[in-house]
């Protein structure tokens, strides 16, 4: 592990693969999402503004959570408010539309089959034909 400064409050952290922001900031970030997910349990159907007005959750941090796939838009006019990050059409919820999901877990399953078939050979000893056995 490694130390790092929180780019949200700037704290330094022993940084892992699970976290890109320091303790604090992860639990306030869960406890905002906490917030909408219990407002929007009450209220459905509200848009980013009303949801970000009644929880004192930022639009930009909401977004977030879109992005992250935590919350889904479900009218068209939501759907704008994010754009997939490779072709660009407007998205509901991820970084992705479904064309580009589908397209880019092709492309990981590639490199994964690559990955695990270069790990297999690389556990394969090997001798020529003439010098096996004769240790």
């Amino acid at each position: 592990m490694m130390l790092k400064n929180c780019p949200l409050c700037g704290l330094i952290y022993e940084h892992s693969s699970m976290t890109t922001v320091c303790p604090r900031c992860w639990q306030k970030n869960e406890n905002d999402f906490k917030k909408i997910k219990e407002y929007l349990l009450q209220y459905p159907n509200k848009n980013i503004m009303e949801v970000s007005e009644a929880t004192g959750v930022s639009v930009d941090k909401i977004r977030m959570y879109l992005r992250e796939d935590r919350l889904i838009a479900v009218n068209n006019s939501s759907a704008s408010l994010l754009d997939c990050q490779k072709c660009g059409k407007a998205v509901s919820s991820g970084l992705y539309c479904e064309h580009c999901q589908k397209e880019v877990d092709i492309e990981m399953k590639k490199a994964a089959g690559a990955a695990l078939a270069y790990t297999k050979y690389k556990k394969v000893i090997m001798h020529t034909r003439q010098s096996y056995g004769r240790r």
